[in-house]
């Protein structure tokens, strides 16, 4: 029987870790009450923020876990790969690309990364275990 190489749910992870992103954007602008004042701006951040976790992130940490490699150091590296693509690619469409939104990148999924770890607390902190399949 293989070991679990996290000790929480996927599901937890992901949820904050798009709430320490959402967070960051909030710290960003100096807006910590954007909760109650502009709720329908949140809703559009989410909207543009969940197919980045969703079709990134998540083949990332994936293949992560099936590989049996996630760590801490691994999941962090993972999100900051997937924040410095999708912010290219947001800023591509947006019209701007270039050294800021790679570091803004790197930023919001550094924050990204620290959620998920958090949330679905991997069982390493910067080693991978490899697990046999002997019985």
């Amino acid at each position: 029987m293989n070991k679990l190489q996290h000790k929480r749910s996927f599901f937890i992870g992901f949820f904050l870790a798009v709430i320490f992103f959402m967070l960051g954007l909030m710290i960003q602008n100096n807006q910590f009450f954007l909760w109650t004042d502009d709720f329908q701006l949140v809703l559009i951040v989410l909207a543009f923020l969940l197919p980045g976790v969703v079709f990134l992130a998540l083949p990332f940490v994936l293949l992560l876990r099936t590989c049996g490699l996630l760590s801490w150091f691994s999941a962090l590296l993972a999100f900051i790969a997937a924040g410095i693509l999708y912010y290219q690619f947001i800023a591509y469409f947006l019209g701007g690309s270039g050294v800021e939104q790679v570091l803004a990148g790197a930023l919001f999924g550094g924050q990204a990364g620290i959620g998920f770890c958090l949330g679905a607390w991997p069982n390493n902190l910067f080693k991978p275990i490899r697990f046999s399949s002997t019985n």
